[in-house]
């Protein structure tokens, strides 16, 4: 009986730890995906001349 009941905390652990790794894969995808927008609307103004394309110019 002592076995079981481990056997099936395990179990839950496992399974719960799944779920958190998916929750994190999850959050990576947002992270990856957000960090792609910032480098369209990067690019977008850029090429919009709304932002210098060197560090040169916000030094003057």
């Amino acid at each position: 009986e002592v076995i079981r009941e481990d056997f099936l905390t395990r179990m839950d652990i496992k399974k719960e730890l799944l779920e958190v790794q998916k929750k994190l894969d999850s959050i990576k995808k947002s992270q990856d995906m957000l960090a792609k927008i910032n480098e369209m609307q990067d690019r977008q103004q850029k090429m919009k001349g709304e932002k210098p394309f060197s560090r040169n110019y916000e030094m003057m």
